[in-house]
C-alpha cells in the first residue's frame, strides 16, 4: 500500500507496460507520486502510473494492452485506480 493506492517493486528501470487498452490522459507531476501518466481505459476508470520516467506516450494517445509507457526512474512504480475522482481498491477491483 501506499497513499491512495500501492508502490510495487519491479527493479531498476522496468520497462512499465499498459495494463489495459486506453487513452492517455494525463502525463505529468503528481504529488507523492512523480511523473505519473494516466490511461483512461474503456470502463473509464483511470489508470495511473507513478514514478515514470523515459516516457513513450503522448497525450491523447490510444495505447493497446502490453504497449510499453515509460520505465520506472528507479526499483518502484506507483499503481492506483480512480474513477469519478475516487481512488478505487484494486484488491476488489475487477475490470473487463
Amino acid at each position: 500500500p501506499y497513499y491512495d493506492g500501492a508502490m510495487l517493486d519491479v527493479g531498476y528501470n522496468y520497462l512499465i507496460p499498459s495494463l489495459y487498452d486506453g487513452i492517455v490522459v494525463y502525463i505529468g507531476e503528481k504529488d507523492n507520486y512523480g511523473n505519473v501518466v494516466i490511461i483512461e481505459n474503456e470502463e473509464s476508470i483511470n489508470v495511473w502510473y507513478g514514478n515514470v520516467c523515459n516516457v513513450n506516450v503522448s497525450l491523447y494517445d490510444h495505447v493497446n494492452k502490453g504497449d510499453m509507457i515509460g520505465e520506472s526512474c528507479d526499483n518502484y512504480i506507483y499503481l492506483l485506480y480512480n474513477k469519478d475522482n475516487v481512488f478505487l481498491d484494486y484488491d476488489n477491483l475487477e475490470i473487463g
